[in-house]
């Protein structure tokens, strides 16, 4: 059965023809592909279909609807040249697995991004997370493996109203293999919190800085990253506060790392933070007045190199007690 039949169309720009004698029918299920260079018709055919006021000759005709009742999404209006500012939610898988999508821009105003909207983007080189954001879903960019940066804009506020909810969630860039840059925000309301898998097997991750506010880094956070030395002196929260290096094998597996420094209060209150860190040889956890580092077991199992550590004041088993 024919929906739309077109017979001998021509069409026309002032004087100039841009497609002639062309006919198709579409029947009922078909799928078309309209194919060809720049500058050869393909939208003048599609304006031309729809009735858009494009000068034409031919036969055009649908059978059981009307024009009106054909969708049509355009590349770009006068209207619209700044359409994505518009956009505020991104959906869930809205572009998973588009291998070919080489360029995002995430514009001001945008708050939401879909679990696994971009996983599998191949080539997908960098990306600019903007201030506005409030909710980063699992899995939004994981196995991105041309991404290469990724940028948090200054202010970010990933807390809802209440602060009892946290938008930034598990395992967003996990398997990013080529992932080399990576700038967290600073100035952000609350502590800053590293959510479970984020930057996992991002392989090519040498080095990393940490917003002063940084409250915690959730287990495999960081899990088999390229990182070569871990610097948490800058974190600097209010003074009864500590830092939480939360979870299991938070930074495990982090072949190339040697240094790890740190200061003030420090908890681990998970196993196997750096675990087979083969590579690691000095530890070093330093503070002042009541500063001290809760310690559970296991934390630098199968470190195989490991010649040096030092801790301020070492308590033991998350319970505060003095080892």
């Amino acid at each position: 059965m024919s929906l739309i039949e077109v017979k001998n169309l021509s069409a026309f720009y002032e004087n100039r023809k841009v497609f002639e004698n062309v006919s198709f029918t579409i029947e009922k299920g078909d799928y078309l592909c309209i194919i060809g260079e720049n500058g050869s018709g393909k939208t003048t055919l599609m304006k031309t279909v729809l009735g858009m006021k494009i000068k034409h000759t031919g036969h055009i005709e649908f059978k059981g609807f009307t024009k009106r009742e054909i969708g049509w999404l355009p590349q770009k209006t006068q209207t619209q040249k700044d359409f994505p500012a518009s956009v505020e939610t991104i959906a869930d898988y809205a572009f998973n697995g588009c291998t070919m999508l080489e360029d995002v821009t995430l514009n001001d105003g945008l708050k939401y991004i879909g679990i696994s909207c971009f996983e599998g983007c191949t080539s997908l080189t960098s990306i600019t997370l903007p201030k506005s954001l409030k909710e980063i879903r699992e899995y939004a960019f994981q196995e991105c493996t041309g991404l290469q940066s990724v940028v948090f804009e200054d202010g970010v506020n990933f807390y809802s109203n209440d602060y009892y909810s946290y938008g930034f969630k598990n395992n967003v860039f996990w398997g990013c293999t080529n992932l080399s840059s990576v700038t967290l925000p600073n100035n952000t309301p609350g502590d800053f919190v590293i959510p479970m898998g984020t930057f996992g097997y991002c392989g090519n991750l040498k080095s990393i800085k940490f917003p002063t506010n940084t409250g915690k880094i959730e287990q495999m956070a960081f899990y088999r990253t390229g990182l070569e030395s871990l610097d948490l002196t800058n974190i600097k929260l209010e003074e009864e506060k500590p830092f939480y290096l939360q979870g299991y094998y938070t930074f495990a597996a982090c072949e190339n790392l040697k240094t790890i420094t740190a200061k003030g209060k420090v908890k681990f209150t998970g196993l196997y933070t750096f675990q087979e860190c083969t590579a690691l040889e000095t530890v070093t956890f330093t503070g002042s007045g009541d500063d001290y580092t809760v310690m559970n077991p296991d934390i630098f199992k199968r470190c195989s190199n490991l010649k040096s550590v030092e801790f301020y004041h070492l308590k033991g088993n998350g319970q505060d007690n003095d080892m």
